[in-house]
């Protein structure tokens, strides 16, 4: 695996760095940036597990690569799948809870609006009162009359 020098080496100079390297070293680079793209594409990732998976299934599930049986490679990314799986439920349970807020919150608004309402109809409060103003409204004092005048100018 190349060190951290040479990584930064092989940003300003990569073909000196790739002279340097050998075979082997040069192979694990390659692998090293291939695999890391894939982190960044978390699908992409997935669907290179399923077709690696497929593929061993199909054409050689009795052979062994990288010291690896099929099966231990099955169980190998069987987090990868699970966590796939985890996040589609929770995405569903989400999806669920936003309608179910949807309902609750109409509601919830109706019951405010009567609450409003009945302050604005109480005699000891009304659309003067300071209560009004603390729920987030405007006072018939503090209101503007939307007249405006233009000035003449001579």
């Amino acid at each position: 695996m190349p060190t951290a020098q040479e990584l930064l080496l092989l940003r300003v100079q990569p073909s000196l760095l790739l002279v340097q390297l050998r075979c082997f070293q040069i192979h694990s680079f390659q692998n090293f940036f291939q695999m890391s793209t894939h982190h960044k594409n978390p699908g992409r990732t997935f669907n290179r597990l399923m077709r690696i998976l497929a593929a061993w299934e199909q054409l050689a599930p009795d052979q062994k690569f990288a010291d690896v049986t099929l099966e231990e490679f099955r169980a190998q990314i069987a987090p990868s799948i699970e966590v796939r799986e985890q996040m589609k439920l929770l995405q569903q349970e989400l999806s669920s809870l936003g309608v179910k807020r949807s309902l609750v919150d109409t509601v919830s608004h109706q019951l405010a609006s009567r609450v409003v309402a009945s302050v604005l109809c109480t005699q000891a409060f009304g659309d003067h009162s300071p209560l009004y103003h603390a729920m987030g409204y405007v006072t018939a004092s503090r209101r503007a009359s939307g007249l405006v005048r233009k000035s003449s100018r001579s």
